[in-house]
């Protein structure tokens, strides 16, 4: 069944639409919802919200505006967060926020950036949240533009799977885990922040509207990159604690292409490239562990984010980890999935060749049965002629005329056609015997 985009009414490659929307208008759609955007109505100064002296913006994007402000009771330093002056009539993004608030309201955990208040100002809803002044891991890997340090690395990265698997357990799903979404506090904790494109999973609401809400391109598990938002599962949010430790490890994303839609193909049909192929200091184990959150197929990650974590710290403690490389069948299996018509092309062309080998070997066998039948063949003649030579042999030497097989022997030589090896070899056998009788007789 054919589905056309949304948007522009192309068709849309592939069995099931991805959100209804095509590669070329997710790509600009995704690029309107992750880099920052300018509201075209103008503000004014900053705004008034009861109980809070706003101080400055902090960041703003396509789901909001941040803020860092002082709440008055009781007296702290902190983030609010409120809709951009256009979005507030936008039911589908009021439905999102509603959703962010609702995420964030469901989880406690030291991991995870915790909710203040809620409250709206003049229609314009917002929440507050703990302030993390120490910057976004994103910063970090710009400023240091090199591999983290891989002890670093899996230590942060366990505590970020603890977060993730605590928004699990509480039936929720992040969807847009990556570098950006990690803050530090002043101290340097890390949190696990931004549930703007979150879902709850016992929610039936779709507020899907675009592939915007996804997650960032370079961090997407392939089958939310190849179905859509609709296959996002927890998995999919391991994936993404899996491309940032790969991030970390190697210094760069799993994938780096221009394009969307080169890019989406990249993530649903080719393997990352192993980190220790990039940089040299990546441990095999730890890598093991980054690969197995990447695994293409959703049930050969981690089961839950948990184990993802436990085999971090199993790895920092100099234990075994759990995850094991796939092997060349696994591989093979996964890589025939993806890619069905050439992976039939190959099996094909392998049955062929494997029919024709085995025809050339039976062929073979057969051929060096006939040969050795008839080269047995032979020896039996040999032997049969040499039994009757030696017979006739012996009755000449009795009538005393061995000189005939002198004679028949000379008028043999006479005749120039050639004799082969097996005819000098009874020639011979003849003549020995017939020297044989002659020095009997004393000749």
């Amino acid at each position: 069944m054919a589905h056309n985009c949304h948007h522009c009414g192309k068709p849309i490659p592939g069995e099931e639409p991805g959100g209804g929307i095509c590669p070329s208008c997710v790509w600009k759609m995704t690029e309107d919802a992750t880099q920052t955007v300018v509201t075209p109505v103008p503000l004014t100064g900053l705004p008034e919200v009861e109980g809070h002296i706003i101080l400055h913006e902090l960041a703003r994007g396509g789901m909001g505006i941040v803020y860092k402000a002082r709440q008055l009771d009781p007296q702290r330093e902190v983030a609010l967060k409120m809709l951009l002056p256009l979005d507030e009539r936008r039911e589908d993004i009021l439905q999102r926020f509603r959703v962010e608030v609702h995420a964030l309201a469901e989880l406690d955990h030291p991991g995870i950036l915790p909710l203040y208040q809620v409250g709206s100002d003049g229609g314009r809803p917002w929440f507050t949240m703990k302030l993390a002044s120490g910057g976004t891991l994103a910063s970090r890997i710009g400023r240091r533009r090199k591999a983290f340090d891989p002890r670093e690395a899996a230590t942060l990265m366990a505590g970020m799977a603890d977060a993730v698997h605590h928004a699990h357990s509480h039936g929720v799903l992040h969807r847009d885990i990556k570098p950006a979404n990690i803050l530090f506090d002043e101290r340097g904790d890390p949190f696990l922040a931004d549930f703007g494109l979150a879902k709850l999973l016992d929610s039936t609401a779709n507020v899907t509207r675009s592939l915007a809400v996804l997650g960032t391109p370079c961090y997407m598990a392939p089958e939310v990159a190849s179905k859509g938002a609709k296959q996002a599962t927890t998995a999919s949010d391991i994936y993404g604690l899996g491309a940032v430790l790969y991030e970390l490890l190697s210094g760069r994303p799993p994938f780096i292409v221009e394009g969307m839609a080169a890019l989406v193909k990249k993530i649903i049909d080719e393997e990352p490239a192993r980190p220790s192929t990039l940089t040299n200091n990546v441990p095999r184990d730890l890598e093991l562990v980054c690969l197995t959150c990447l695994a293409k197929d959703p049930r050969q990650r981690y089961a839950t984010a948990k184990d993802a974590a436990d085999d971090l710290r199993r790895w920092l403690r100099g234990e075994p980890v759990s995850a094991r490389r796939a092997g060349t069948s696994a591989r093979l299996w996964a890589w025939a999935r993806r890619k069905p018509a050439l992976a039939g092309l190959a099996a094909a062309l392998t049955f062929t060749v494997l029919t024709a080998a085995i025809w050339l070997t039976i062929t073979g066998v057969q051929l060096r049965r006939a040969l050795t039948a008839e080269q047995d063949s032979r020896e039996r003649a040999d032997q049969q002629s040499e039994f009757l030579i030696g017979t006739f042999t012996d009755q000449l030497e009795k009538m005393g005329r061995l000189s005939l097989i002198e004679e028949a022997c000379a008028k043999a030589a006479e005749y120039d056609a050639p004799i082969d090896d097996a005819g000098h070899k009874r020639r011979a056998r003849l003549l020995l015997r017939w020297a044989s009788a002659n020095w009997a007789k004393g000749d």
